[in-house]
């Protein structure tokens, strides 16, 4: 009798176990917790932004039971290398920089903005999208870095900075600036170059305006002594008669009626950076401004002799100014410009 007792007591327990084994199984059959490849299924050209409660971007980044055993924040890598796996040292993301090489992004170089040279990703993007530009360039989630004084005057009548952080996506300046950029660059251009006066406060319309500023980057770091100065200019080539007056002499030597160069500078991006882009495949960009641009001090781009656009080792060459200032016919056909000699 005991035995039985004990043989109905034995089949209770193995029942019991039996349950507490294969309910939760059924239970998290369906359940996974895994990375999921980027898709743009949303329309937002990024999983960085635009997080709703049934969109599944989180998981792109997170996984809540697979990170990595050195990992955090449940991230596949740690979090500073996190931007490094999608964007460099994998064909992951969708755009990819330095070259694809790590190297170049941990080490210091005077061609790219390095995390050595103390330009990290973090420090210019908002990887959640949190309180960054929108309209034009939103996808690049650029943070709200503070903007030059100088600049904002320049394109504000109220002496408001917020437009420029929210210009329409039809290439449109929000409120009513003085000068209409957007006619000869485009709203693109106009948040690109206020961002960049967010770290190099340089930004100077006309030759004749001067910027006062205690944040002067020299040799890398920021100086605090406050310095007056005047930049190269951001004018406009004229499409028409009435818009040759953005390229006025003011100051200088030669008659004020006087065109001096054949390209705009309507933005950082005409000296720095813009070029030839040749893809060389997932994971790597021959250039990748601002990030890398191979040979270019400075980013800067340099011309040859017939214009064509060309690596700028050296960023004293002449071949830099002659990117803009060739030689060309004024809109009636008489030669004008500054020559390629003397």
């Amino acid at each position: 009798m005991p035995n039985r007792t004990m043989l109905r007591v034995a089949l209770v327990v193995c029942l019991a176990l039996l349950v507490i084994v294969i309910l939760p199984a059924v239970a998290f059959a369906e359940t996974t917790s895994d990375y999921l490849e980027w898709v743009d299924s949303y329309g937002t050209d990024t999983p960085h932004n635009g997080f709703t409660t049934t969109s599944t971007k989180c998981a792109v980044c997170h996984s809540v039971h697979k990170a990595a055993a050195d990992g955090q924040l449940l991230l596949r890598t740690t979090s500073e290398d996190a931007c490094v796996y999608c964007h460099i040292s994998s064909t992951t993301g969708l755009i990819g920089i330095y070259d694809g090489d790590t190297s170049l992004y941990t080490d210091d170089n005077k061609n790219n903005h390095s995390l050595a040279g103390g330009a990290p990703c973090i420090g210019c993007h908002s990887v959640h999208g949190a309180d960054t530009y929108t309209g034009k360039i939103a996808s690049k989630i650029l943070k709200r870095l503070p903007i030059q004084p100088e600049f904002v005057r320049m394109f504000s009548e109220i002496d408001d900075a917020e437009y420029l952080y929210t210009l329409d996506t039809d290439d449109t300046i929000v409120g009513a600036p003085p000068y209409d950029w957007e006619e000869w660059g485009g709203a693109k251009e106009v948040q690109q170059s206020a961002f960049c006066t967010g770290c190099h406060p340089y930004f100077t319309r006309a030759s004749e305006d001067e910027i006062t500023t205690n944040r002067m980057m020299v040799n890398g770091e920021i100086s605090t002594e406050t310095t007056s100065f005047a930049s190269h200019p951001m004018k406009r080539y004229w499409g028409d008669a009435d818009m040759n007056i953005d390229f006025v002499a003011e100051g200088s030597s030669l008659p004020t009626s006087t065109q001096v160069a054949g390209m705009s500078t309507n933005g950082c991006y005409r000296c720095h950076g813009e070029g030839d882009y040749t893809n060389l495949g997932p994971g790597a960009w021959e250039s990748s401004f601002p990030h890398f641009t191979a040979t270019r001090q400075r980013f800067l781009i340099s011309s040859d002799t017939d214009g064509n656009w060309i690596d700028t080792p050296d960023a004293s060459s002449d071949g830099t100014c002659f990117h803009c200032h060739v030689a060309y016919t004024d809109i009636d056909g008489n030669p004008a410009g500054v020559g390629i000699s003397y």
